[in-house]
């Protein structure tokens, strides 16, 4: 995607967008790090350098940049750092699928080398429909396009409407297909996706089980709990304990 040229990238780079008023220092331990502070030289670097994970360092809400930002490295793991409590900033960046946003008391003391490690590790992590032991003969157009939409897009999903309403039909429309091709509902599949990507970075990670389930596409851990006892008869923890 990013090509390498006339860049030492003997080590991973990480991308650091400033948006502060002022400059800050970023010691990330075992990565090269690159702070840039407007559009213009976010610009300069776009397929020049291998970037391993970029960090978006705000105190007040920049829609427009960050959904530049994140368009421009649309495959790259997201971290935000909010220097106030403003839990607005903190809603729209889960919206536009920022991996993880930290505000000002959380950054405090934190060890930014291990959750950039956390992030980079973790989006490597994809679960396709092979995962779900599924028979794809004699589907519906619609059945297909709705399991490559979530394929693609399951950890952001959070309801059935999303999916309809991409294939620009009706919720029914959409539920009724899938029950004619007599395999689960669409919500159903949603959920499974969610938990076999959380399965894989219990495998591969230490993440605690709330970074788990958010990382997996849950809102929240009592959801994760229940739908991953209801498919597995056992908690998320006794399942990772064993």
């Amino acid at each position: 995607m990013y090509q390498t040229a006339n860049f030492d990238t003997t080590e991973p780079t990480i991308l650091v967008y400033n948006h502060l008023p002022y400059q800050s220092e970023y010691d990330i331990p075992g990565f090269k790090v690159i702070v840039k502070k407007n559009q213009y030289e976010l610009n300069s670097i776009l397929n020049s350098v291998l970037v391993s994970c970029v960090i978006i360092h705000f105190n007040d809400i920049i829609r427009k940049d960050l959904l530049l930002i994140k368009q421009k490295f649309a495959d790259i793991p997201f971290l935000a750092l909010i220097d106030s409590e403003i839990m607005e900033a903190a809603w729209f960046c889960g919206s536009i699928g920022i991996n993880k946003v930290l505000n000002s008391q959380e950054v405090s003391g934190i060890d930014l080398s291990i959750e950039v490690e956390k992030l980079i590790k973790c989006n490597n992590v994809s679960i396709s429909i092979k995962d779900l032991d599924m028979n794809l003969s004699g589907l519906h157009s619609s059945v297909r396009e709705a399991l490559a939409f979530i394929e693609k897009n399951y950890v952001n999903l959070k309801t059935v409407s999303e999916i309809s309403s991409y294939l620009g039909i009706t919720d029914s429309t959409l539920i009724r297909e899938f029950q004619k091709s007599e395999i689960s509902s669409p919500k159903q599949i949603l959920i499974f996706f969610k938990i076999l990507h959380s399965i894989k970075l219990m495998k591969l990670t230490r993440l605690k089980i709330k970074e788990i389930a958010h990382l997996s596409g849950f809102t929240c851990v009592k959801r994760f709990n229940e739908s991953f006892q209801r498919i597995y008869s056992c908690s998320p923890t006794q399942y990772d304990s064993n």
